[in-house]
């Protein structure tokens, strides 16, 4: 048999493979060492140069206008670093920088393994990143050679790696640490250690202290998450301090556990705070490129960019697109600036540039139109032809003429300022104040023209002349915004637009712009814009406070529409609208109401929590409350039935003022003691400002005592002694009936048989009647309340105003006259109580209170369908819808519940107003995450160096970021188009009617007008001044406007500091203060976008027809049905049909006559009755 062949046996595999695992070792060893040499010792790039490096850290992260071509700034350039050596850095910052990014930074060789095998680990238990293992070395190499990154993720990751064996091969560990520490992003256009220490704590590298370097090390990553005072709520301050705290405090425990500190350092440092102290730095900046910084470093935009890689964002070198428009946003900060340097003239005075602000004075570079620049008077010409007035203004190399165009108005500005209001403008006075502006004199001007010419001098040559505006650098500030459908289009934040952003950060009382979002509400809750509403002056009880609304003007009637109450801004019936806001919803939808805004019982909650939380609100459940609101009903009864009658309209009026009057007793004491006072301070006050503000004062408390005379209960009260009192005085004719002929000769037998008390009441009764010596009309007043009122104080030259004039100026009423009246089955009805109303209507008052007091319910419980019942608890339920609507708006400051609330006494800023009308507008809100406004529209890659370099991004990269836009709706789309129906009466008829002409084009026979729809703002001691509105814009080639294209323009002027805007007569209010660069704005867009070339023969026809010669652009309001109703010019209640017979033009929407007499047509879009049946609550 023939021998078998042996096999392999499984030691050869063995020694097999060892061989080849020891080869291929050594080839990747080999390969690793020659790949090492060759890429990172031998050929390492260009890039790991060290001049290279130091360029690199400050890489420019361009930020480009909407065209996505226009470079808008950058957040770094060579100028706003603060390169320090390592020499120079503390160790305290070097010690807390390792031990919060990189404890073994000098042991390792760039790359800590054991750190990335521990955090790959941690990442994959968690299914998501928590831990990091990059070193420091790892860290710089990424943020300096971020452009040098392949596209592909595995790729650049592979060149990261060797970047960071480079920077140790060829640097050493503190040349690394010198570019990591002069490479992060501090706050704005600021970087690095040096920059870090005077911005956070406002003082030199080399003073860092302990904790300071803790924070700075801390804080590497994303200061804006650890800097409390770079936000701007306190609630967002306070959680940011914590974070970091909490984030300081892990660094110095690091310290202290790699030996660098000792335990009683360790102590120290943790128990002390960090001593934040915001300091300043040289750099260029606007509000703009801060706020797109601030939104880039949000948590949103951080988790994002970390996702492709980028740690920070400033030192990418990446694009970022805003939504500014470059046009829009040029002309509202010439608009702006304009309007407040001659405002400030206005209010201050006319003055020279000093020495010490250039500084301040706008950096415009190059000559453009509506640029600011600083000049020196060379020589002025002021002869006795006021059109031949100019100045010659040097610059370096260049002049400009002030004509006097470009005079005219700063002069007029300053005369007013030098009359206190009342300007007399002759051509001695701008003689005088031009002679005053000597050579030399350094001057702030606005280029308005460059205007093209021949140079002489240079062969015929063309160059522009500067033709200017004489300016001023202002005290005074403002802020101006631009939106559309939820895009910043352009946004000015003070006259020089840098540093404080007051379009997003200053916080103001809004006044009266808040009114449109009252009428919002209304118009949801059934409300129409021709239904009437009281104008009178009124107490209002609320939550166990009382309330006295005041106008700021002499209203034009007792009674107006919705319409007219927006359009003149009337503060009272603005507040007697919030008052019955929801009094025209059924009871099943006030409860939906109540739900909604979170006043119902919640679930799970007992009946005695739902108690106490309503009367936490002040809610006081019980008759007289509940009588209050019936009360009113019946008032509103009587007044009707009484309108058609021949009452004075005096004591009909007086009846719509009248007030049930529980508790007023109290509050005329209180009035009282607060008149009492103040006579004291007028007694005793030298300066004559204080006395006119106290006589104003005293005559308002005068003013309040008469109101609190309107009162129910105590006219109840004279009625009853009016009664017992003539029963008294019917029982004296008894006595004498028969022994006498006549009234006459029975008073004088009366008055003979009376002794003691009886003659003492007979005396007391003469003295409760009087009569009116103009009308005749009989008056009562009860003894108690003529004692009451004769015990007021009485200050000094305000006899007129005191509250017993009716009774001091009446006439005593004759015994026999009075035995008459006795004489009668029943008392005279038109006796007029206290003087006020007459007998009867107050009896008719008191009839219908006793039965209601028949129906009130047995068991008062805490439920919404009972306390539906009460007045308080309806007032409450509607300033919590507006609040409920306002925070679904995108407002985030603290919205009051109280009845101040239409006149604009909380505070908001410019950004939340713009947010509100925004919203109104088209009953939309634009982003899904509350409502912010959008800047960024997009962040990407810019094109390679060579390529496109008039675009901002390249067009072969993905962006890391693009903008989605967003809309939810809120309304009803009916809602809008009838709001801005509302807001078109303030410019037709108004408080801005004066400007509606500013806007107008010019045609060959008259003028065509845009559309404007907005309102004014002015708060009561002339702080703010706001404007808000809309301007609509031409659509594509479209030959119309619609409300479908509108911008959101909101302006305001006002000092930082919150002084009065107010010189002599001359008061800064919206329609002066605020209006002007609104509609200067509109202007020069309708200039700058050709609106004159949109205007059709149609139009210039309707200007030679119309008798005015005036026009206007055509309006789409979509699929809103139109319809026109004559209205009264003065009250703008529909006409009679008598009068409409008489109103001509209504087809045309006819408008009031500048003397606001006669009657008009306005359009509304919808009819009342159909109206009152939609209501329409925020959708959530």
């Amino acid at each position: 048999m023939p021998r078998r062949k042996k096999g392999t046996t499984w030691q050869t595999w063995i020694l097999i493979g060892a061989i080849a695992f020891v080869l291929a070792t050594a080839g990747a060893l080999l390969g690793g060492a020659v790949g090492y040499w060759w890429l990172v010792v031998k050929n390492p790039g260009p890039h790991i140069d060290r001049e290279y490096i130091r360029a690199a850290i400050t890489p420019e992260t361009s930020v480009y206008f909407a065209d996505g071509s226009t470079k808008l700034g950058t957040f770094f350039s060579q100028d706003h670093r603060s390169y320090v050596l390592y020499d120079r850095i503390p160790q305290v910052l070097i010690d807390s920088i390792l031990a919060a990014e990189d404890a073994t930074f000098y042991q390792h060789g760039g790359i800590n393994y054991w750190a990335l095998t521990r955090a790959m680990v941690a990442n994959l238990l968690a299914g998501r990143v928590v831990q990091g293992g990059s070193t420091i070395t790892m860290q710089t190499a990424e943020n300096l050679f971020q452009r040098e990154r392949p596209a592909n993720r595995w790729l650049a990751k592979v060149e990261e790696y060797l970047n960071t064996f480079r920077l140790e091969y060829h640097f050493t560990k503190q040349d690394i640490l010198e570019f990591y520490l002069n490479q992060f992003h501090v706050s704005g256009n600021g970087r690095g250690a040096g920059i870090a220490a005077q911005f956070f704590f406002s003082k030199p590298l080399a003073d860092l202290d302990l904790v300071e370097a803790a924070f700075i090390a801390c804080s590497l990553k994303g200061p804006f998450r650890y800097t409390p005072f770079l936000h701007r709520d306190k609630e967002t301050k306070e959680r940011v301090a914590a974070r970091a705290e909490e984030r300081k405090d892990y660094v110095i425990n690091n310290l202290f556990r790699l030996g660098k500190i000792t335990a009683q350092q360790r102590d120290k440092a943790l128990a002390a705070a960090i001593p934040f102290r915001m300091g300043e730095f040289r750099f260029q900046s606007n509000v703009i490129l801060d706020q797109v910084r601030e939104e880039l470093e949000g948590e949103e935009f951080s988790a994002l960019l970390e996702a492709s890689g980028i740690n920070n964002i400033t030192t990418a070198g990446l694009s970022i697109v805003t939504t500014i428009e470059k046009e829009l946003q040029a002309t509202a900060l010439y608009a702006m600036r304009k309007h407040l340097s001659q405002l400030d003239i206005r209010l201050n005075g006319l003055r020279a540039l000093q020495g010490d602000q250039s500084s301040d004075v706008p950096s415009a570079g190059p000559f453009e139109q509506w640029s600011f620049h600083q000049g020196t008077v060379k020589t002025v010409e002021a002869g006795k032809d006021p059109k031949r007035h100019k100045i010659l203004v040097e610059f370096q190399g260049r002049s400009g003429t002030i004509d006097e165009v470009g005079l005219h108005e700063t002069l007029a500005s300053a005369f007013l300022h030098e009359d206190q209001g009342w300007p007399k403008d002759t051509v001695e006075r701008r003689i005088k104040a031009l002679q005053a502006l000597k050579p030399g004199t350094p001057v702030l001007v606005s280029v308005r023209e460059l205007r093209p010419e021949k140079d002489p001098n240079r062969s015929g040559e063309d160059q522009t002349s500067l033709i200017l505006d004489l300016e001023q650098l202002p005290r005074v500030e403002g802020g101006f915004l631009v939106l559309d459908h939820g895009r910043i289009l352009a946004m000015v934040g003070g006259f020089q637009n840098r540093d404080f952003n007051r379009a997003l950060d200053s916080f103001r009382q809004v006044g009266s712009v808040f009114k449109p979002v009252l009428m919002y509400a209304a118009l949801q809750l059934g409300w129409h814009p021709l239904d009437r509403v009281d104008n009178l002056r009124k107490i209002y009880t609320y939550a166990g406070s009382y309330y006295f609304p005041r106008p700021d003007h002499q209203p034009t009637a007792t009674e107006m529409s919705l319409a007219w109450v927006n359009a003149y801004s009337e503060n009272l019936a603005s507040i007697e609208l919030l008052y019955h806001l929801c009094d025209l919803l059924g009871e099943h939808q006030f409860l939906d109401l109540v739900e909604k805004v979170g006043l119902a019982p919640r679930p799970n909650e007992g009946a005695g929590d739902y108690t106490r939380r309503i009367r936490d609100h002040g809610i006081v459940l019980d008759n007289s409350a509940l009588l209050s609101l019936r009360f009113e009903k019946i008032q509103a009864e009587v007044q009707l039935d009484k309108v058609f009658g021949e009452r004075s309209p005096e004591h009909l009026r007086r009846l719509r003022s009248l007030r049930y009057g529980e508790g007023f007793e109290r509050q005329r004491n209180v009035v009282l003691q607060e008149l009492t006072d103040r006579i004291g301070q007028l007694r005793t006050a030298r300066d004559r400002k204080v006395a006119a503000e106290l006589e104003d004062d005293l005559e308002e408390r005068y003013r309040r005592l008469e109101l609190l005379d309107l009162s129910f209960v105590r006219l109840e009260a004279s009625r009853t002694t009016l009664l017992e009192t003539m029963t008294f005085l019917a029982e004296l004719r008894q006595r004498g009936e028969g022994m006498t002929e006549d009234d006459t000769s029975l008073a004088e037998l009366v008055e003979g048989m009376l002794l003691g008390d009886e003659r003492s009441r007979l005396d007391t009764a003469l003295a409760a009647f009087r009569k009116d010596p103009d009308t005749q009309e009989l008056l009562f007043f009860k003894p108690e309340f003529r004692l009451d009122r004769e015990a007021v104080p009485k200050a000094p030259g305000l006899a007129d105003e005191h509250p017993t004039k009716r009774y001091a100026k009446a006439l005593a009423v004759p015994l026999a006259e009075l035995l008459g009246l006795a004489g009668k089955a029943s008392p005279p009805e038109a006796v007029l109580l206290e003087g006020l109303l007459p007998l009867e209507l107050v009896e008719e008052l008191s009839e219908g209170l006793e039965k209601a007091k028949a129906e009130l319910p047995g068991n008062l419980v805490y439920q919404p369908r009972v306390l539906h019942g009460l007045r308080d608890f309806r007032v409450l339920v509607g300033l919590r819808y507006l609040r409920f609507m306002l925070e679904r708006m995108g407002v985030r400051s603290r919205i009051e519940e109280v009845l101040s609330f239409p006149l604009g006494s909380n505070a908001l800023s410019l950004e939340e107003v713009a947010l509100i009308y925004e919203t109104m507008a088209h009953g939309l809100v634009y982003q899904d995450k509350g409502n912010r406004l959008a800047l960024v529209e997009k962040v990407c890659f810019p094109p390679p160096a060579g390529g496109a370099a008039a675009i901002a991004c390249d067009p072969d990269r993905e962006p890391i970021y693009q903008r989605i836009p967003f809309e939810r709706r809120l309304t009803d789309p009916s809602l809008p188009p009838m709001l801005l129906s509302l807001l078109r009466k303030v410019f037709e008829v108004g408080t801005a009617r004066d400007y509606k002409r500013r806007a107008a084009f010019q045609v060959e026979d008259g003028r065509i007008e845009l559309p404007l729809f907005g309102k004014t703002g002015t708060t009561n001691d002339y702080t703010n001044a706001l404007f808000a509105g809309y301007q609509p814009y031409f659509q594509g080639t479209t030959p119309h406007l619609s409300v479908r294209d509108l911008y959101t323009v909101v302006a305001y002027t006002g000092y930082d500091d919150n002084t009065r805007m107010r010189r002599g007569g001359y008061r800064v209010t919206g329609s002066n203060g605020a209006a002007p660069p609104w509609v200067h704005f509109a202007r020069l867009v309708g200039e700058l976008h050709h609106y004159r070339d949109r205007i059709t023969r149609d139009q210039q026809d309707d200007v030679t027809m119309s008798d005015k010669h005036t026009s206007e652009f055509a309006m789409d309001y979509g699929e809103a049905m139109i319809d026109f109703v004559p209205v009264d010019c003065r009250t703008g209640l529909p006409e009679n049909d008598a009068k409409s017979r008489d109103c001509e033009g209504c087809a045309r929407g006819e408008r009031c006559p500048e003397s606001g007499e006669g009657c008009a047509c306005v359009e509304v879009l919808m009819d009342r009755d159909n109206w009152h049946r939609l209501v329409d609550f925020f959708t959530e």
